[in-house]
């Protein structure tokens, strides 16, 4: 735990709290915002802060694909570029703390290939929505179809499958 507290030390000592960071995406016109918790411009780093029930990388990894994080984490790293706060990020940290004692903090690093990734991912949303925006269509899930219809397909998953 000592050891665990002087690394966060270290990633949090001259850290900025950043307020919302607006910018206009080149792209698309789309007006964008995002808000990271600290920034550490010198360094080019972002931590965003998370509280959790369960902070264990198996149990964060869930959260962030269930509450799209990644897709946050894309947004600020975007941002703090576009908007001109940094020239770059090196490196994206979340520092998920456990909201019971002992209040376990855990620093996870959001990998590069992870990052280019959810950036692709940012892009492609962000053309949809200025498509959608254009032409006042707003298709939902639909466009997941395979057929003229808008009719998706679903299987059941393979959890349900195993448990009979």
């Amino acid at each position: 735990s000592g050891h665990m507290d002087r690394t966060i030390k270290r990633l949090i000592n001259k850290i900025n709290y950043q307020g919302s960071i607006y910018w206009e995406d080149k792209e698309t016109s789309l007006k964008m915002k995002a808000r990271p918790d600290f920034v550490k411009t010198h360094k080019d780093i972002i931590v965003d802060v998370k509280t959790a029930i369960d902070g264990s990388k198996e149990a964060f990894g869930k959260a962030i694909g269930n509450n799209d994080l990644w897709l946050q984490a894309a947004m600020q790293i975007e941002g703090v570029v576009a908007s001109g706060l940094m020239d770059k990020v090196d490196a994206y940290y979340w520092l998920v703390v456990e909201k019971k004692p002992p209040f376990n903090a855990t620093i996870y690093h959001f990998q590069p290939d992870d990052i280019a990734w959810a950036l692709d991912n940012l892009a492609y949303y962000k053309k949809l929505l200025a498509d959608a925006i254009k032409s006042n269509s707003f298709v939902g899930y639909t466009q997941q179809a395979d057929n003229q219809y808008g009719i998706v397909s679903v299987e059941l998953p393979a959890w349900i499958k195993t448990n009979f």
